[in-house]
C-alpha cells in the first residue's frame, strides 16, 4: 500500500490498485499450487488443445508448459503494473 500511495494513487484507485495485485497473486499462487506433478499433465494436454494446428504446441511437454505458463505470468504481471502507473498519472479507477 506504501508504494501505491508513493505513486501518488489514493481512494478508490488505491483500493483497485491494491486489489488487482492480491487477487491476481493470490489466484497466481492457487493455480502455482495445483500445477504440481499430475495437474501439470493436465495443463500441457490443456495447452495441446489450444494449439491445435500449431505443430510446438501440440507436441509440448512439462518442461515446455512451464515455461509457457512462467512467461505468461510475468506479461500479466506487467500488464497489471502498467495499468497501475496509467492510473497513478491520472489517479483514477479502472473502469
Amino acid at each position: 500500500v506504501a508504494a501505491l500511495r508513493d505513486l501518488g494513487l489514493s481512494g478508490e484507485p488505491l483500493v483497485q490498485a491494491y486489489q488487482m495485485v492480491e487477487s491476481f497473486s493470490v489466484g497466481a499462487v492457487i493455480i502455482e499450487s495445483g500445477a504440481r506433478s499430475t495437474n501439470m499433465a493436465l495443463r500441457v494436454r490443456r495447452y495441446r488443445t489450444f494449439g491445435t494446428g500449431t505443430p510446438e504446441l501440440e507436441t509440448l511437454g512439462q518442461d515446455e508448459a512451464k515455461e509457457l505458463s512462467d512467461a505468461a505470468f510475468w506479461r500479466a504481471v506487467d500488464a497489471i503494473l502498467d495499468a497501475i502507473e496509467a492510473m497513478a498519472a491520472t489517479n483514477t479507477s479502472v473502469e
